[in-house]
């Protein structure tokens, strides 16, 4: 992985949560998307997304192929919703990735966030594909719960709006839980005594299914 060093050039400035209502889910289950506006060693200022792969693919009108960056075709989006599908059947959970430069105007966006306490920003995703400002915090609350309060004026709330929705498709990862290397031989042993090994888990069947 990354050493310590490797965050030594950047500095976070916002963090802005993208929710998604799924039909027929709890609120828990919402679709969630990260994504981290940091400044660089050389005070460029860039966006960072991370999340669920439909949320991200709709904010991502371009893609990087590995050769090239070029528009997001339906092929594309065909291509990577098919991707999830097949390792969401095996069992994984599917990450996207995406990107963007920033303009250095939304340095006075997040100036002005940071002044009204509000550098956390989270935006609510309505089904017509708009965003709409949930509320905000700091980063972190006193009292540790969310501090929901204005964040901005529409000027600002645009242009972080657009700022989102103009994003560069990267790449996604794949992941499913494992369970330590010492829990098989401890459900053997378990076994041989005549003892039956039972799992109870509050999470869905997809993200257990490596427990077995």
């Amino acid at each position: 992985g990354f050493s310590p060093a490797a965050l030594g050039g950047y500095t976070r400035l916002l963090e802005l949560h993208q929710l998604a209502d799924l039909p027929g889910r709890p609120p828990e289950a919402y679709r969630h998307v990260m994504s981290v506006v940091v400044e660089d060693s050389e005070q460029n200022l860039q966006l960072f997304s991370k999340g669920d792969v439909e949320t991200v693919v709709q904010s991502c009108p371009q893609v990087w192929d590995g050769k090239e960056l070029r528009p997001m075709t339906p092929t594309d989006v065909s291509i990577i919703t098919q991707h999830k599908s097949e390792c969401h059947s095996s069992g994984f959970r599917c990450v996207a990735l995406s990107y963007v430069s920033l303009d250095s105007g939304l340095r006075e966006v997040a100036e002005g966030c940071k002044e009204r306490g509000g550098r956390n920003l989270f935006f609510k995703r309505t089904s017509t594909g708009n965003l709409e400002l949930h509320g905000a915090a700091d980063w972190a609350p006193s009292d540790g719960v969310l501090s929901l309060k204005s964040a901005g004026d529409d000027a600002d709330l645009g242009a972080l709006q657009e700022a989102l929705g103009g994003q560069i498709f990267i790449g996604m990862v794949t992941m499913r839980p494992r369970p330590k290397s010492s829990v098989a031989h401890g459900i053997e042993v378990l076994s041989e005594a005549g003892i039956r090994f039972v799992y109870f888990s509050d999470m869905p069947e997809d993200q257990t299914v490596a427990f077995g």
